[in-house]
């Protein structure tokens, strides 16, 4: 024999969104029949801001992303030659964002360069092949060889499959 009264909303970490967190009056206070009986309704629980956690190595934007009652999604690799080996390249959702608690944080982060095989090019050519990948020749030492012609490379360190920062 009540009346719905007024509804108003509010976050709640225990009572599911939909669900009313109280009633006033409340229980067992009595009413007249006909009366309003105002609901407070949950929204769910409050939203949490998105660390920005690009330029943080892996380890700072997991504990990041987990002290703001996220949790790391997919993680992927990707080459770089401007963010170090380890590092986040790019979030989603960005830094700034209100999401849902426990929200997934997908993370992309730097494999590094790959260092190409320049094992019996000559040195003009493998400079060009390390240029190509944002890499430099370092040190160079003259070896003799019955096997590979003068002027070439023999070996190379690191060697090639390596990744390496840009």
């Amino acid at each position: 024999g009540f009346t719905v009264g007024d509804i108003t909303t509010d976050f709640s970490d225990t009572v599911s969104a939909g669900y009313v967190i109280s009633q006033d009056p409340a229980p067992p206070a009595e009413a007249l029949p006909e009366s309003p009986i105002n609901l407070l309704v949950s929204v769910g629980p409050a939203p949490v801001t998105v660390p920005d956690v690009v330029g943080d190595s892996l380890a700072a934007a997991t504990a990041a992303i987990e002290g703001a009652d996220l949790v790391v999604g997919t993680t992927t690799d990707q080459e770089s030659t401007t963010v170090p080996i380890g590092d986040v390249i790019s979030q989603s959702p960005n830094g700034g964002l209100s999401v849902p608690p426990n929200s997934a944080v997908d993370l992309v982060v730097s494999s590094g360069v790959v260092v190409p095989n320049v094992t019996g090019l000559d040195l003009a050519d493998a400079t060009s092949a390390l240029a190509a990948e944002s890499l430099t020749v370092g040190t160079t030492t003259d070896q003799s060889s019955d096997n590979v012609p003068a002027g070439d490379v023999i070996s190379q360190d690191p060697v090639s499959g390596t990744n390496v920062n840009g």
